[in-house]
C-alpha cells in the first residue's frame, strides 16, 4: 500500500471511491450518471469540492490532538476493497490514527460511511486498527464517529451496492427525497427518465 497524490488517484478508475459511497446515499442514480454514463460535473451543486484548503491551525488547541501529527489530503488505495479515497486530514496521535473529513453544511446520510471507508483505507495501508474518525462541520462542530464492526459492514455493503450499479450498467431508482433533485447536477436529464 502506498500513499498517492490526488492526481495519481484518478489513474485507478475501476476502483470505487469513498465519495462514491457517500453519493450512493444521496441518490443511487449519481453513481449511474457519473460512473456508468460518465456525465460531466455540471456546476458542482450537489457535492461541492469540499473544504480542502481550510486552515486547520485550530486542531492542536483541542486537548485530544495537542501532540498529534496532521497530514492534509492523504490519498490511499486498497486492492483488498478495490477502494480509493483522499482523506482531508490524517491525524496520528501515538499509536492511534484518525481520519478527519471536512464537510460543508450539516450531516447528510452517508457521511459516516465515507469516513468508515477512509478507516478501511488507513487500516489496509498502515496495518493498524482505526477506532475513531471525525467529521468537521462549519462553525467548528467536530463530530466523533465510532469506527465499529457495524460501520465496517455498512461500508462493505455499500461498496457492493455501488459495484452492482457499475457492473450491471442499469439505472437504479431515484431517491425518494425530492428536495435532492432540486440541487442535483443531473436533474435536467434525469427527471424524465
Amino acid at each position: 500500500m502506498k500513499i498517492l497524490t490526488m492526481e495519481r488517484i484518478s489513474m485507478y478508475k475501476p476502483s470505487i471511491s469513498a465519495s462514491d459511497l457517500k453519493n450512493w446515499y444521496f441518490c443511487p442514480r449519481l453513481i449511474y450518471w457519473r460512473r456508468v454514463f460518465r456525465a460531466p460535473w455540471v456546476s458542482g451543486k450537489v457535492v461541492k469540492i469540499g473544504r480542502k484548503g481550510e486552515d486547520l491551525s485550530w486542531l492542536p488547541r483541542i486537548a485530544r490532538f495537542r501532540n498529534c501529527d496532521v497530514k492534509r489530503n492523504v490519498c490511499l488505495r486498497s486492492r483488498k476493497y478495490e477502494l480509493v479515497g483522499c482523506i482531508d486530514a490524517l491525524i496520528t496521535c501515538g499509536r492511534e490514527t484518525y481520519p478527519l473529513e471536512l464537510k460543508r453544511g450539516s450531516y447528510i446520510r452517508g457521511h459516516d460511511v465515507q469516513l468508515g471507508a477512509y478507516a478501511l483505507l488507513i487500516e489496509d495501508a498502515f496495518q493498524t486498527e482505526v477506532r475513531l474518525g471525525f467529521l468537521y462541520y462549519p462553525r467548528k462542530v467536530l463530530q466523533e464517529v465510532k469506527i465499529n464492526h457495524m460501520l465496517r459492514k455498512k461500508v462493505i455493503w455499500t461498496i457492493n451496492k455501488v459495484r452492482d450499479i457499475i457492473d450491471s450498467g442499469k439505472m437504479p431508482q431515484p431517491t425518494k427525497e425530492k428536495w435532492k433533485c432540486l440541487v442535483c447536477d443531473h436533474s435536467s436529464y434525469c427527471r424524465g427518465v
